[in-house]
């Protein structure tokens, strides 16, 4: 299983569980024969989350405890709108007060999906990417493929700041996610997504800067001053 797909079901998993329980607690009359099915679910999330773990080479993005902090997070996130939707459909049912809206409930259970899919996009990447370096060239590895470049074919590297949307004072404006190291080749640039610790970053940038030949110095001491 990808790692990508491992986090979208895990995320999926865990937060309809998570949900159901929390809307099964606020009923009247529960019992512990009924959190069986959300607790099964929670196992099995688990155990799918779990496959999104591998060992990679190289200068790893995301150390482990990273990984594991942005999954929980994100599970948590799905969880609300799972929670929504099964409040949505079920409240009436089980005779539970809703604690949110009827528009609410509607539009996180339509953002549950795209919204999960993007955290499982997001983590993946930050799980699965690391850089090997060498005299040969570098060595990319993704959540799904990995990626060789020689020295020879590397024209240069920048860095490449990208956004993301985030509402501020009733309006969408554009928030700094992260800065990418561009890895630029001929048939299509490489992007490495930054990584969390700083000396991961100067570590990386010190192997560059010794296994990479002249004409690239320039741009990797632009990119020591500015990463």
């Amino acid at each position: 299983m990808g790692l990508f797909l491992a986090r979208l079901v895990g995320y999926l998993t865990l937060g309809l569980s998570l949900g159901l329980a929390a809307l099964l607690l606020l009923s009247p009359g529960w019992d512990w024969w009924g959190l069986m099915l959300p607790a099964a679910g929670l196992v099995a999330g688990l155990w799918v989350l779990a496959k999104g773990y591998v060992s990679r080479r190289g200068f790893v993005v995301s150390p482990r405890w990273a990984s594991v902090f942005t999954d929980v997070m994100f599970s948590l996130a799905v969880t609300a709108g799972c929670y929504a939707l099964w409040e949505y459909m079920l409240a009436g049912m089980l005779g539970v007060r809703p604690l949110l809206d009827e528009g609410v409930q509607v539009v996180m259970s339509w953002m549950l999906l795209p919204s999960a899919a993007f955290m499982a996009f997001f983590a993946a990447n930050m799980a699965g990417q690391s850089l090997e370096v060498n005299t040969k060239g570098l060595t990319w590895h993704g959540p799904s493929d990995s990626r060789f470049a020689t020295w020879e074919q590397i024209t240069g590297f920048k860095l490449h700041d990208s956004y993301v949307a985030v509402g501020r004072v009733g309006m969408a404006v554009p928030s700094r996610l992260q800065t990418e190291l561009v890895i630029q080749v001929p048939d299509d640039d490489i992007y490495l997504y930054e990584p969390g610790p700083n000396r991961t970053k100067r570590a990386l940038v010190a192997a560059l800067l010794h296994h990479a030949p002249p004409r690239l110095r320039s741009d990797l001491e632009r990119v020591r001053l500015e990463w």
